[in-house]
């Protein structure tokens, strides 16, 4: 009679909460009409031949996976594919995909109550559509910022650095304050270059208190250099309940020296950002149970079926008792007890089985570790180098790498980005051969 009487009120509870444990669906993806818009901004030959729009063949990897994984893991997408196409010199087509990214993760960490209410205790995290971490958002307004600045956009840069920062504070369930020194060194150096050397200075003072180590640029300086180093961290779960997001640090190499080289001088880099120190910090606190408060109800949720249910089998045992006496009163208490306690069970089992505190551990996997940065002075009047070198020295026995990257009119100012974790398939890329495009009708 217990059984039955569990198994009726289980599947009436279930039915009355059923709305609670629903998967969200995902649709496709949209990478192929978001890099066919960039394609039609760009206006060239190599992007558009004979009406069909072209894509570099490094990137058909996430026309692949966006097809088959869809609208959950587009952002994830967008990033991904933002810095490799970075890494080709399509700045034009990272600056789409990143937009799409910076909006999509507007909808969940915006600051209104609308977005906290986009949060659920009852969806597994895998199954949302990805955001990212705080980390992994901040990423986005920095690279968003340096194609502003490499489209001479320095207003829409700052904005983006800005909003990158304001990302930092913002995790799943609390605010902390942001400790980003390359947010407020990029937002000096875009007013630097704009004349305002108030900003400027506002902008370099947050930047030391976050980083003490960070050089404040000669107020003359005009090319800003950026190196970027190994490769970001891995999310891992564990704990009794997957809830816990922890951290690993990535097995590529991670240079120890950047040293920057121009027409005129060499310059050696700073160590301006450290993406696996962000990644396990908030606000400079250590962290690792972004999901604790998860884990937390589905603990006290059980906790509540177990008692509940030990209350409802003494509530049947004394009606039954009572009912053999003859004391229909106390009875009926004991039954009501009994029905109580059981639909109580019942409505916290399924609730505790319905939330979901496994950790999300998809992550944007061609992150850097670490972020060199550097300023120097460019004759403006004689001849401007169209490149700079940049060489990656590391702590073993591995021979130094040395890279050539573009140099971008930024407004009043230059910019230079490169990264040593640039993948062997890009290295070999070469835009001016055609086997080395693919249609994007095809891509996916």
């Amino acid at each position: 009679m217990i059984k039955l009487l569990k198994i009726i009120l289980l599947s009436l509870s279930i039915f009355f909460l059923a709305g609670c444990a629903v998967s969200t669906q995902t649709s496709p993806g949209n990478l192929s009409e978001l890099v066919a818009v960039s394609n039609v901004e760009e206006q060239n030959t190599t992007s558009i031949s004979g009406g069909v729009s072209l894509v570099p063949a490094p990137l058909k990897i996430y026309f692949d996976k966006n097809k088959h994984e869809g609208m959950r893991n587009q952002v994830q997408h967008d990033m991904e594919l933002g810095i490799s196409a970075l890494e080709l010199g399509r700045h034009k087509c990272a600056k789409i995909v990143l937009e799409d990214a910076y909006r999509k993760i507007e909808t969940v960490y915006a600051d209104n109550d609308a977005a906290k209410a986009a949060r659920s205790n009852f969806v597994p995290e895998s199954n949302k559509d990805f955001k990212g971490e705080p980390y992994e958002r901040a990423m986005v307004g920095y690279y968003l910022g340096l194609t502003d600045m490499m489209s001479g956009d320095l207003e829409n840069a700052k904005v983006s650095f800005r909003w990158g920062e304001f990302q930092d504070t913002m995790s799943a369930s609390e605010d902390y304050q942001s400790d980003l020194a390359i947010m407020n060194m990029l937002m000096g150096w875009v007013d630097q270059c704009n004349g305002d050397s108030i900003g400027a200075e506002e902008h370099y003072k947050i930047a030391i208190q976050y980083n003490d180590t960070f050089v404040i640029p000669d107020e003359s300086h005009n090319l800003l250099l950026i190196g970027e180093t190994g490769k970001g961290p891995v999310k891992i779960q564990s704990g009794d309940y997957k809830d816990a997001l922890s951290y690993d640090k990535s097995p590529a190499m991670t240079a120890q020296e950047v040293v920057f080289f121009t027409n005129e001088s060499s310059i050696k880099g700073f160590l301006t950002e450290d993406i696996y120190r962000q990644a396990t910090t908030l606000g400079g606190r250590q962290v690792d149970k972004i999901l604790a408060g998860k884990a937390q109800f589905k603990e006290n949720a059980e906790n509540i079926s177990n008692v509940t249910s030990g209350i409802a089998e003494i509530g049947l045992d004394t009606a039954v008792v009572s009912s053999l006496l003859g004391d229909s009163d106390v009875a009926g208490v004991g039954l009501a007890f009994a029905v109580g306690g059981f639909l109580f069970s019942a409505v916290s089992d399924t609730v505790a089985d319905a939330t979901k505190p496994e950790a999300d551990i998809r992550y944007w996997n061609n992150l850097p570790e670490h972020i060199y940065t550097a300023t120097t002075k460019i004759n403006m009047s004689g001849d401007i180098p169209k490149t700079v070198a940049t060489t990656y020295t590391y702590d073993d026995n591995t021979t130094p790498m040395t890279l050539e990257s573009n140099i971008y009119r930024t407004g009043n100012c230059y910019l230079s980005w490169s990264r040593d974790s640039i993948s062997e398939i890009n290295q070999k890329w070469d835009k001016d051969n055609a086997d080395h495009w693919v249609p994007l009708a095809t891509a996916p």
